[in-house]
């Protein structure tokens, strides 16, 4: 959920199938159309207009998708039951818990997309919740609202962790990771969070992150009179 147009946790179903010989189907859902595209291209995945009712049978043609789509509706519901998810990730949009903004947590429609997509998983049951978040976040009034609802839904958080991106890379971004898992599920076996290791002398192009210099006149790039 909330995939975005990068897709890290569409890189790290990828990264472990390659590395571990784990097996991954995954569905994505997005709101933004530009992120959708660029989602779809980068993971070289089909994309579905998911604004309308999606034929659940689409489910069993592919082996990944990306469906736009809005979270707080229903017309993707019945094509992710149909998939059966194993395990749902949740990266519900960040504003209203970033200190960087007003922090209004469950008080803006943003904030709220966190509790909806939660709700959701009292209906998927998928085995595991893995959620991601600003660092911030964990120390919000509205946190223990979302702890609540999550145990509502039947999950419980067994590990959380602020990480900082910058033991590891070269950017600072520190982010709140946390998985949790069904409620008296004997077949789930809670296991330790394992970290990266720190990597030293980590530059941009290290990790292959500088844009070629055709790239670099994207109007995308450049903040808009009205922002400025």
């Amino acid at each position: 959920m909330f995939a975005g147009g990068v897709g890290g946790w569409k890189d790290a179903c990828t990264y472990l199938q390659n590395a571990h010989d784990l097996k991954f189907s995954t569905l994505a859902l997005e709101i933004d159309r530009d992120a959708a595209l660029a989602y779809s291209i980068a993971h070289n995945v089909p994309i579905v207009n998911g604004m309308k009712h999606v034929d659940p049978a689409i489910a069993s043609e592919f082996r990944d998708l990306i469906v736009l789509t809005d979270i707080a509706g229903d017309t993707w519901l019945e094509i992710c039951s149909a998939w059966q998810p194993d395990i749902v990730v949740i990266s519900a949009p960040c504003p209203p818990w970033s200190q960087a903004g007003n922090a209004s947590g469950l008080h803006s429609d943003q904030g709220q997309l966190i509790l909806r997509a939660i709700a959701t998983c009292k209906l998927l049951r998928p085995r595991a919740i893995a959620l991601e978040q600003v660092s911030a976040f964990a120390s919000h009034e509205h946190y223990k609202y979302v702890m609540q609802t999550l145990r509502w839904a039947g999950y419980v958080i067994h590990h959380s962790q602020i990480i900082e991106a910058s033991d590891i890379l070269p950017i600072a971004r520190a982010r709140w990771l946390a998985y949790a898992l069904r409620v008296q599920d004997a077949t789930n076996h809670p296991m330790p969070f394992q970290m990266w290791k720190p990597e030293k002398s980590q530059v941009p192009n290290t990790w292959n992150a500088m844009l070629p210099e055709h790239m670099l006149s994207d109007d995308k790039l450049f903040p808009s009179q009205h922002v400025l």
